[in-house]
């Protein structure tokens, strides 16, 4: 008996000692990776708001690109990015200690510029370029998304990790998906699948993506022709938003020009969307209201109203408008 609690109390040190070390590697790993994420949001946050106050920075762009670039450079990290952090997780490879700086720094200065990397910029490099490897890193990065922010139930993204049900919830408890953000991916599909090449061995991943997207967008239309902030709780922040619902009219129209979506189907949608960008969300100076501030989600109590105004919210009205005026041209020519 004296034996075996011995050799109980020896295997219980060896444990206690294991434990030990891993939580002295765990915890200050945890904190540091804690921190550098928080300062990363943070950082983002702050230089994006920054930004909308100072819109001259947007000049400043081309000069930011030259200095991210310098700095990967002075750092040895030429052609390297986020993808070869998460590789070295995973396999175990190596990578430079200074790529995470880079990224941090290169990160906040194209935010603090207006910079964005979408997915159309890769098509159209590609075209440009004619070099595969663009087209191999829009998958790429579309896969790694996905991985995160879609839902497959549902058919739609969140805003980004931080909004995934259940973790984050409506104020009914509903999954939140925010209609602004929504719409860059439709809409940026719709650009994807106008440039990509008819050759291309996930073409039809992204045209049945389009779709399905399409089909949830669709199905949680407002009556009034809108979309509420939160697609699937309108009560979460009732009312109308113009941004989200001009980028849908224009990813819809785009479908149904080009022969992707069923225009039975979806043609009364987009009326409906046009009639109230028409005429509640285009106001009788011209100014385009009902547009969400900068932001990444659905805000209980903010006020979105007529003289709520933005330039993007302008420019994604205008991308619907031009669809519009092609849709009405090819009834002409029929």
């Amino acid at each position: 008996m004296k034996e075996f609690l011995k050799k109980e109390l020896y295997s219980f040190r060896a444990v206690a000692a294991i434990l030990a070390r891993w939580l002295l590697l765990a915890v200050p790993t945890g904190l540091v990776c804690g921190a550098v994420g928080t300062a990363f949001h943070l950082a983002v946050e702050h230089v994006t708001e920054w930004r909308a106050e100072h819109i001259w920075l947007l000049w400043l762009l081309p000069v930011a690109g030259l200095a991210i670039v310098a700095l990967y450079k002075v750092t040895g990290c030429e052609g390297m990015g986020t993808n070869n952090v998460i590789r070295a997780v995973h396999s175990g490879e190596s990578v430079s200690p200074l790529l995470v700086p880079a990224i941090f720094f290169g990160t906040v200065l194209t935010h603090l510029c207006g910079g964005s990397a979408v997915m159309p910029v890769m098509t159209k490099l590609y075209n440009i370029t004619k070099n595969p490897l663009y087209l191999e890193k829009l998958h790429e990065y579309l896969a790694y998304a996905d991985s995160i922010m879609y839902d497959e139930e549902a058919g739609l993204y969140y805003r980004d990790g931080k909004y995934v049900y259940p973790k984050h919830k409506s104020v009914n408890g509903k999954k939140d998906f925010w209609a602004r953000g929504d719409g860059w991916v439709l809409a940026g599909l719709a650009k994807v699948l106008k440039d990509l090449p008819e050759t291309d061995k996930y073409r039809q991943e992204y045209i049945d993506r389009f779709r399905t997207l399409a089909k949830s967008v669709a199905a949680c239309q407002q009556p009034e022709g809108y979309w509420t902030r939160s697609m699937l709780d309108a009560q979460h922040a009732p009312g109308p938003e113009t941004s989200g619902t001009a980028f849908f009219t224009y990813g819809l129209q785009w479908g149904i020009n080009n022969g992707f979506l069923d225009s039975a189907h979806y043609q009364p949608v987009v009326e409906k969307a046009w009639k109230y960008l028409s005429t509640v969300a285009l106001q009788p100076d011209g100014k385009i209201g009902y547009v969400q501030p900068i932001g990444e989600k659905a805000i209980p109590g903010q006020v979105v109203d007529a003289n709520s105004t933005s330039n993007f919210g302008v420019g994604a009205f205008l991308l619907a408008a031009c669809e519009r005026v092609r849709y009405l041209e090819s009834l002409i020519q029929h």
